[in-house]
């Protein structure tokens, strides 16, 4: 999953009930193999009262 990209961004409430697609999009970065395919790509976690994701691909392009 992260062998396309250069930087993972996460933010997110973790008190707040609506942030389980933030909780579950970290947790599938931090499994080994996902770590193993890119090991050059950073992930970010940031605690915010709002939810955000975002991902920086390998060609420089953010979504």
């Amino acid at each position: 999953m992260l062998k396309f990209l250069l930087k993972v961004r996460i933010e997110f409430n973790a008190l707040d009930q609506r942030t389980t697609a933030c909780m579950e999009f970290l947790a599938q970065c931090n499994v080994r193999k996902a770590k193993e395919s890119n090991r050059g790509c950073q992930l970010e976690v940031k605690p915010r009262t709002y939810c955000s994701t975002s991902s920086y691909y390998l060609d420089a392009t953010e979504k």
